[in-house]
């Protein structure tokens, strides 16, 4: 006789076991993060039965310790999603844009010492100048780089186990943005505390002129224009700007672009302060 016709007279019936096996692409996820669970799941193309069973399973298996579909959880998912959209939104503007207009205003150093000196003193001379720094860039840099860090914290990285574009962009992302936070802050620290916003063309040139001033530098500008770049990619994608394959690829290409360009930009004035070199001098009068 079958064991199964045995449970069945003696009153037994199948039960489910503890951990059940979850469907689909979801299988193996029980030690994952219940927002990483819900992003992967809902991305694979299960049926909606099939979601709801792995969803169940998952919140089962947790003993519903982690609040799933409660008001309280949410909540925080709600409030998660502003503020990482907000953060996203605070990297392209206004730090972006001030980034690229940084680098406009320091490339007139390529041009001559006289064209340098004349746009700093306009620049230095802007009525309410303290005011508009503050509202307009260290607070919006504070906000983008503290929750930055945030996120950095609370994420997994599983570069090494699964290297794939999508993986290492994600490792770049992070370690660039930790660099560029710690560089914009220095810079600002040297650069605007130190020298009371007052710099002239001689004033840079000379701290250029320290070989480790030059790297650091380098990797701070490069490090600034990687993370704009690639920033520009995922804010497309989390406003819902490049939603098709083909837009995100376009807004990946222009990404890298734009990185591209603003690193050469940057390497380029630091070398000019460095050597007191002026290629645009013939080119722009």
């Amino acid at each position: 006789m079958r064991i199964d016709d045995l449970r069945r007279r003696s009153g037994h019936q199948n039960r489910p076991s503890a951990a059940p096996q979850l469907p689909g692409h979801a299988h193996g996820l029980a030690k994952i993060s219940p927002d990483a669970y819900t992003e992967i799941v809902f991305s694979t193309r299960c049926s909606r039965t099939s979601i709801s069973q792995s969803a169940g399973a998952f919140h089962r298996f947790h003993g519903g310790k982690f609040g799933v579909g409660t008001p309280a959880a949410i909540a925080v998912s709600r409030q998660s999603y502003v503020l990482d959209k907000l953060q996203s939104l605070s990297g392209v503007v206004p730090i972006g844009a001030y980034l690229a207009d940084h680098f406009w205003s320091n490339s007139f150093a390529l041009v001559s010492v006289e064209k340098y000196n004349n746009i700093s003193t306009e620049l230095q001379t802007v009525p309410w100048r303290i005011g508009i720094e503050v509202l307009v860039l260290w607070l919006p840099i504070a906000f983008h780089g503290f929750y930055g860090l945030y996120i950095w914290w609370k994420g997994k990285s599983n570069v090494l186990g699964h290297p794939w574009m999508a993986n290492w962009l994600y490792v770049l992302q992070r370690w660039s943005g930790i660099v560029a936070f710690v560089f914009i802050g220095w810079h600002l620290w040297t650069e605007r505390f130190q020298g009371h916003g007052m710099t002239t063309y001689a004033d840079v040139a000379q701290s250029m002129a320290n070989p480790l001033y030059v790297a650091a530098y380098i990797i701070g500008v490069t490090a600034c224009s990687f993370h704009l770049g690639n920033g520009l990619w995922n804010f497309a994608c989390k406003w819902g700007i490049a939603v098709s394959a083909r837009s995100q690829r376009a807004a990946g290409w222009f990404g890298a672009l734009v990185g591209a360009s603003l690193t050469a930009v940057g390497i380029l004035i630091v070398i000019g302060f460095h050597y007191n070199w002026h290629p645009l001098d013939t080119y722009i009068r």
